[in-house]
């Protein structure tokens, strides 16, 4: 069945907001600074600030949390030529996964390494506003819609269902997501993936909100067919798909046709597998940070861009790890039991 609302997606007096709130807004801005989407003369941001004495509490706070988890990201020295030093933000020689300094509003603020922040991140959308469905890292989950079509959520995804009268649609709020679609109900059926929407014609598709790392342009979604058709959508424009194809498309831009599309590579994690064909290390290593609880896999230098083909089991990414570090002579460094760098020997 669709699951019944909770209570956190209420709405909430913007006048009386409760300190939960302000909490999760104030990291939220913090996010979207080290994301690069705002900056410090942001007038959202200016404006959201002068609310009131509880908005700048909140920030102080959010700002007080992040320079403790700086500070629990200390033995990243191993990563610095002297490991014998303990690094500072303010450091010339900080290394390329330490972002710039940002100001905010009279704050001098060292920011955190993206890990982290994708981590604070990660527990701002719990707090703000709960998904109907949603995996954890590691975690594959099929759901039962109340119409019969079924969705299955891939690790780190999460859905949002909001049926109605005229239509039946899915929100893919977080990664990735297979849908077969049942028949014989007359409302359409539409996923939205954040600036388009993709729609059934009678078909079983998935769609991936790729996350695109340190690139500045919108992130990309992916569209893949597995049978029937399906209607990709955007502000840009339109793309009929069938059995097979394949589209990405990039905020409002019209949806991309793939020319050459490896249908089993796409839609491996499916069957408990991950396929990779002449892709970089960063991409591989990306796809295995969604089944490696408590552990994030980064390639530094020129490993980064290492070409990889394989055929590994999501179940193990352990033994994935082991296979790609010995089969191109990686060195591996653990930094407070969760991050793992990989660099070439």
């Amino acid at each position: 069945m669709t699951p019944e609302r909770r209570d956190a997606t209420s709405p909430v007096n913007p006048d009386a907001k409760s300190p939960a709130r302000l909490k999760a807004e104030a990291a939220v801005w913090i996010v979207r600074l080290d994301s690069g989407r705002v900056t410090r003369d942001d007038s959202r941001l200016v404006r959201w600030l002068a609310r009131s004495d509880s908005h700048r509490l909140a920030f102080d706070a959010a700002l007080t949390t992040w320079r403790a988890a700086v500070e629990q990201q200390a033995d990243v020295t191993a990563l610095a030529p002297d490991a014998s030093r303990k690094p500072t933000p303010a450091r010339s020689h900080a290394r390329a996964w330490w972002r710039p300094r940002a100001f905010v509003s009279g704050f001098r603020i060292p920011v955190m390494a993206s890990v982290g922040v994708a981590a604070l991140a990660v527990t701002v959308v719990t707090v703000v506003r709960q998904p109907d469905w949603a995996t954890s890292t590691g975690e594959q989950r099929l759901v039962a819609l109340d119409d019969g079509s079924t969705v299955k959520l891939d690790a780190q995804s999460a859905i949002d269902v909001r049926y109605t009268d005229g239509e039946r649609r899915i929100v893919l709020r977080q990664g990735r997501a297979a849908f077969v679609v049942a028949h014989g109900d007359s409302r359409p059926f539409v996923v939205a993936a954040r600036d388009g929407t993709t729609r059934d014609i009678g078909t079983a598709f998935q769609i991936d909100r790729l996350d695109p790392g340190s690139d500045t342009l919108a992130p990309v979604v992916s569209v893949v067919v597995t049978g029937g058709r399906v209607q990709v959508a955007t502000a840009g424009g339109s793309e009929t798909l069938g059995i097979g194809e394949a589209a990405q498309y990039r905020g409002s831009a019209a949806p991309a046709p793939l020319q050459q599309t490896d249908l089993a590579a796409l839609t491996a994690w499916q069957k408990g597998r991950l396929r990779f064909d002449d892709v970089p290390l960063r991409d591989v290593l990306q796809s295995l940070n969604r089944y490696y609880p408590q552990h994030y896999l980064v390639a530094r230098g020129p490993a980064a861009a290492l070409r990889v083909s394989g055929n590994f089991n999501l179940a193990d990414p352990a033994a994935a790890l082991n296979t790609l570090c010995d089969a191109f002579g990686l060195d591996r460094l653990t930094v407070v039991d969760r991050l793992i760098v990989l660099t070439r020997k």
